[in-house]
């Protein structure tokens, strides 16, 4: 009967289970978890203040893992990635909290790359992993983050004090200015309808002279003009009256 074979998610999560169950119970066997070509690097800084370079080889990650001295190490993961790679290998990428020694629980990711192990199937081992603090890596550019958003802060608030006396001041002269404004607007508008309008009474005295004027005009062109001539009636002459033509048929 032939196995099916599992989800690369699968088999991540079974491998993330079994890895940090031995790293808190037994980090002595850690290493063999690993293989004579495998790749090992925890983050942090060696005695020069550089990164710490890659171990390679059982052995190897076997020493770098003892000095690390674990010793009551907890997890707490917070989530798990794993996809299909190369060769029928599996990516894993995990981040969660580890507590070390009984120090504060410190975020962390760490990177796996699980290969097949000869020709059994469903067994891995790990080839290349990778352990890295978030503090370590963000934790330069948080206090320069932190000055930034307070001077930031600091400015906002004295923007704050002092928009609202310059809007104050405006609205209160607005609101006082407004009245008088609208007040002498209104009384100049209910005198001026009760005056007169000049321009209306020039118009109809002029209207009146033009009408007397032309009535004038008239007159003396009645009187200066003659009767009209008599109308002759033209009597027309009168035609001759025809002769009557008949004609016989014969």
């Amino acid at each position: 009967m032939v196995m099916e074979k599992p989800s690369p998610l699968l088999v991540g999560q079974e491998f993330v289970r079994q890895y940090y169950t031995l790293l808190n119970k037994a980090p002595d066997f850690l290493h063999r978890f690993y293989g004579r070509n495998s790749s090992y690097v925890h983050g942090g800084l060696d005695v020069n203040g550089k990164p710490q370079e890659a171990v390679y080889g059982q052995a190897d990650i076997h020493k770098k893992v003892m000095s690390l001295q674990f010793s009551e190490c907890r997890t707490k993961i917070r989530h798990v990635d794993a996809h299909a790679t190369l060769n029928d290998g599996v990516v894993v990428q995990v981040m969660g909290e580890l507590t070390n020694n009984g120090q504060p629980m410190r975020k962390f990711m760490q990177t796996f790359v699980l290969a097949p192990e000869g020709s059994v199937p469903n067994k891995f081992y790990v080839h290349n992993d990778i352990f890295r603090y978030e503090d370590e890596v963000f934790g330069d550019s948080e206090p320069e983050l932190d000055e930034e958003s307070e001077d930031e802060v600091e400015v906002e608030n004295e923007e704050r004090q002092t928009t609202p006396e310059t809007v104050q001041e405006n609205t209160s002269s607005t609101y006082y200015d407004s009245h008088p404004v609208t007040n002498g607007l209104e009384e100049t508008l209910v005198e001026s309808s009760h005056q007169p309008e000049p321009e209306l009474e020039s118009e109809s005295k002029t209207e009146e002279l033009k009408t007397e004027a032309e009535e004038k005009n008239l007159e003396e062109l009645e009187e200066k003009s003659p009767s009209p001539l008599p109308v002759e009636t033209v009597s027309l002459p009168q035609e001759p009256p025809k002769q009557r033509i008949e004609t016989k048929s014969e």
